[in-house]
């Protein structure tokens, strides 16, 4: 059952009908609180939503959970890089994706951040 409401919620993710992501994946996340797939696509519809705050505090929680998930890493950095002051951690965090995934792209990103720093 939770894997078919997770699967429901990405549905809806990709779909761009967030407020229902949303409602779904805290609806699993009562029933299974350390879920880390759940927790980091949570913080993602919330950073998506504008609650870029939120969405870092639940994407930390994923990472807590699976540190070395360059996914979760890459979409911390994202959420921080849209709140002021947060440009270090921002950094940081995509800084460890690129490590665990090497990507040009995010390379590219990676290095002019650090330029308009």
């Amino acid at each position: 059952m939770l894997s078919e409401a997770f699967a429901a919620a990405v549905q809806h993710h990709q779909a761009g009908r967030l407020q229902a992501a949303e409602q779904l994946y805290r609806q699993i996340l009562q029933v299974e609180p350390d879920h880390a797939g759940v927790l980091h696509l949570l913080g993602v519809v919330n950073a998506q939503l504008g609650k870029h705050q939120a969405g870092a505090d639940y994407i930390r929680r994923a990472i807590a959970l699976a540190p070395n998930w360059p996914d979760a890493h890459y979409n911390l950095g994202v959420a921080l890089a849209n709140r002021p002051g947060n440009m270090p951690e921002a950094l940081q965090h995509l800084e460890t994706a690129l490590k665990l995934r090497p990507d040009p792209e995010l390379r590219t990103l990676v290095e002019q951040l650090r330029r308009e720093r």
